[in-house]
C-alpha cells in the first residue's frame, strides 16, 4: 500500500540468516508521516523472495541508498507521490487489463481476498494488514465466486457422489 512508497533503505532487514522482513513502524497517508495509531499496527512482514529480488535491483542503483533514503525515489532522491502513481501508473494498468480503476485501497482488498483465498490464518491475515480486530480484515475480504462454487461442488459430491458433470 502507500506505506511502500515511504519505506526506507534501513526498513529491510536480514538477521543472522534469516528471511528478509518489512519493519512497519510508522504511517503514511495523504502525503504525511506519522507515528503508527495502536501497537497492532507494528509489524514485521515477511518478504516472498520475489519480491526481495525485485528490491535488491532497486538497491543497487548508483544513488540514494542510505538507510535513511526511501527504496522507491523520484529522481530527486524524494519519496514518490502516491496520487501521482495512482494517476500515472494505475491508471494505464486498468486501462491495460480492462478494469474501471486501480487504488492503494483496491490492493488492500484483492490482498485480504487472495490471503483467504489460499487459506491463510486468520491471524496471519490480521497481523499482515496491522488491524488490531480480525473482523476489520474481513471487511476487506470480497467473496469470491470461484470459491463458493468449489465448496458447494464439495458439498454437492458428498451428498450426491455418483451424478455426473454437465459440460
Amino acid at each position: 500500500n502507500m506505506q511502500a512508497l515511504r519505506l526506507k533503505c534501513d526498513g529491510l532487514k536480514k538477521k543472522h540468516g534469516e528471511p528478509f522482513t518489512l519493519v512497519v513502524r510508522q504511517h503514511f497517508s495523504r502525503g504525511e508521516v506519522g507515528s503508527l495509531k495502536t501497537g497492532n499496527r507494528k509489524r514485521n512482514v515477511p518478504l516472498p523472495e520475489l519480491l526481495v529480488a525485485a528490491l535488491a535491483r532497486l538497491k543497487a542503483r548508483p544513488k540514494f541508498i542510505g538507510p535513511e533514503d526511501v527504496v522507491f525515489a523520484s529522481g530527486r532522491g524524494t519519496p514518490i507521490n502516491e496520487n501521482n502513481v495512482r494517476r500515472r501508473v494505475f491508471s494505464k494498468i486498468a486501462k491495460d487489463i480492462g478494469v474501471t480503476r486501480l487504488s492503494w485501497h483496491v490492493f488492500r482488498y484483492s490482498h485480504a481476498t487472495f490471503t483467504e483465498s489460499i487459506g491463510m490464518h486468520a491471524r496471519d491475515r490480521q497481523a499482515l494488514m496491522g488491524h488490531g480486530a480480525l473482523d476489520q480484515t474481513d471487511r476487506y475480504t470480497v467473496e469470491d465466486l470461484d470459491r463458493m462454487r468449489g465448496g458447494l461442488d464439495t458439498i454437492a459430491r458428498m451428498i450426491l457422489p455418483a451424478v455426473e458433470r454437465v459440460q
